[in-house]
């Protein structure tokens, strides 16, 4: 299991804020670092609990947080600096859940992420929907430029990864509740379907 916060990786702006509005901003990660995430949710001083399907669950509580028409940039040409996950929406995003902490919830609850643009060539993970409940997500979309890049082969407790070609992975069994956009629009280029599947990053190999 990689340290979320480890070696020279830039932790990721945080949308986990009650009501926070983070919008028409840009986000880069052009250095010789690599960046952990563009915008992340994690939300634990927010912490409460709420009935998700008949299940009183703890969630990180982000109702009212929207995240909308920012840009999120990961350099234009090919190189050694990589963005791990652009826009990182619930915290299965990062935990395996053979290693999940056990101080943090495993869904983040209410937010919008809507209109936002991924830009560059160095993102490994874009968009990815992984413990989220009530949560909407439209209207994401990718400058011509963009792509994915599948480092390595990763598991989380023996199951692949579903690859980010796209940049826009949902893990829908985790995905409860919420309206998540079913394809993203590639400048220029047309709409490809979003990819449905475990899209860990930070993972426990099997």
């Amino acid at each position: 299991m990689k340290d979320r916060h480890a070696g020279n990786r830039k932790p990721e702006a945080l949308a986990h804020h009650l009501n926070l509005q983070t919008r028409s901003g840009t986000i880069s990660n052009w250095s010789g670092c690599i960046g952990l995430g563009g915008i992340g949710f994690d939300g634990i001083p927010y912490q409460r609990f709420v009935v998700i399907n008949g299940t009183s669950t703890l969630v990180n509580d982000s109702s009212g947080t929207i995240v909308q028409n920012n840009t999120i940039s990961s350099g234009l040409y090919f190189g050694a600096v990589t963005m791990e996950i652009a826009v990182a929406m619930g915290p299965r995003t990062w935990w395996s859940s053979c290693d999940f902490p056990s101080n943090e919830a495993k869904v983040v609850y209410g937010a919008t992420i809507n209109n936002n643009m991924l830009s560059g060539a160095n993102f490994e993970y874009g968009f990815v929907a992984d413990g989220v409940d009530h949560l909407t997500a439209t209207g994401n979309y990718l400058a011509q430029y963009s792509f994915g890049q599948f480092s390595f082969a990763a598991y989380d407790c023996s199951v692949h990864n579903q690859e980010p070609s796209n940049l826009f992975n949902v893990h829908d069994t985790h995905a409860t509740n919420s309206t998540i956009q079913t394809t993203i629009t590639k400048i220029g280029d047309g709409d490809y379907p979003v990819l449905y599947g475990q899209a860990h990053h930070l993972t426990h190999s099997p």
